[in-house]
């Protein structure tokens, strides 16, 4: 078998101000791919997510540890799994 790249996501990619950290962790299942930056520029994680659809990697919503009652210097997206519909 044979890879070859097709597609490259950035931080940029997903709309983010995601710095040097957009890539700390990463977690395929399925058609969905979830990727983290563990601090962005105000200092806090936040996880994209992604969908495969029609040969593309498409931007979801991202889910940012300040909207779940995280703060600067949590570590929130130093992790990330996926298991089903579960995050």
């Amino acid at each position: 078998m044979t890879w070859s790249l097709t597609e490259s996501i950035l931080g940029t990619t997903a709309g983010s101000a995601a710095t040097g950290e957009f890539g700390t962790a990463v977690d395929l299942n399925g058609n969905y791919l979830a990727v983290t930056a563990k601090e962005d520029a105000a200092g806090v994680g936040t996880v994209f997510l992604f969908k495969y659809s029609a040969g593309s990697w498409n931007p979801s919503a991202p889910v940012a540890s300040q909207t779940h009652g995280g703060a600067a210097g949590d570590d929130f997206g130093a992790t990330v799994a996926m298991s089903g519909d579960n995050l």
